[in-house]
């Protein structure tokens, strides 16, 4: 899936080839080696997880613990390929919600990082279950959908 922001269309392929193209939107056919690919990256992509555009920040999660920050218009690199904690599998896309940024793992270990230039890790939370699909921000609340659960986590009314 796509990102789409700053006219851009932010494709991404980790399969066979590496590959991360930020495309200027409303133009047509074949634009392999044309003007209207703004900038791309040949190494540092997922496979899975969807990038994931914030302001002016695009991130990349790759499925095995790689975390990347870089300008959603030009591709400058504020981290790349970040080593997350841990030795863990991603097929979920990161979500972000109140400056936080939301990494779940296949193994139910969920890092919270801070948003923007800088890598900052706030926090590691783990259930004991598996985890393919993206979280969801509704509102207060965080929803997590296991195997064999759906984990609502939001903030106490009181």
């Amino acid at each position: 899936m796509p990102a789409i922001g700053h006219g851009l269309a932010f494709t991404a392929s980790g399969w066979r080839k590496d590959m991360l193209q930020a495309i200027r939107l409303g133009q047509r056919g074949d634009l392999t080696g044309s003007e209207s690919v703004v900038w791309s990256l040949h190494r540092g992509t997922p496979y899975v997880p969807c990038p994931m555009l914030w302001g002016e920040e695009i991130y990349l999660l790759e499925d095995r613990s790689f975390f990347s920050c870089l300008s959603a218009t030009d591709g400058a690199r504020h981290y790349f390929k970040h080593r997350l904690p841990g030795m863990l599998d991603f097929s979920a896309s990161p979500v972000g919600g109140a400056d936080r940024i939301y990494l779940l793992s296949e193994e139910g270990r969920t890092i919270v990082l801070q948003r923007g230039p800088q890598l900052k890790v706030l926090a590691i939370n783990e259930l004991d279950e598996t985890f393919y699909a993206s979280p969801a921000i509704v509102g207060d609340a965080i929803y997590l959908r296991g195997d064999e659960h759906l984990f609502c986590f939001a903030k106490s009314s009181r």
